[in-house]
């Protein structure tokens, strides 16, 4: 398997819990939960943008990243040096 293969392996994973944890929140009705919907929310904002950065370094960038980094540095080190070069 390539790197990139593996890496598009790793993104449908991810893409698959993310949509399968989503299903889960909805069917417990989270959003009436107090004090813990905006952490969800904002763990599950992340990791689309995450995946929007992934796409977009494939195109213009580079994805050697691990998904935890933090995203001004994905964005400044793995995108735009790319694309002022």
């Amino acid at each position: 398997m390539t790197k990139d293969q593996q890496q598009k392996y790793i993104q449908g994973q991810r893409q698959a819990w993310l949509s399968m944890l989503k299903n889960c929140l909805k069917e417990l009705d989270f959003d009436d939960l107090e004090g813990k919907a905006w952490q969800v929310q904002w763990a599950l904002e992340r990791e689309m943008i995450v995946q929007k950065l992934r796409e977009v370094c494939h195109h213009f960038g580079d994805n050697d990243w691990p998904e935890n980094l933090n995203l001004a540095h994905v964005i400044e080190n793995h995108l735009n040096r790319h694309l002022r070069s």
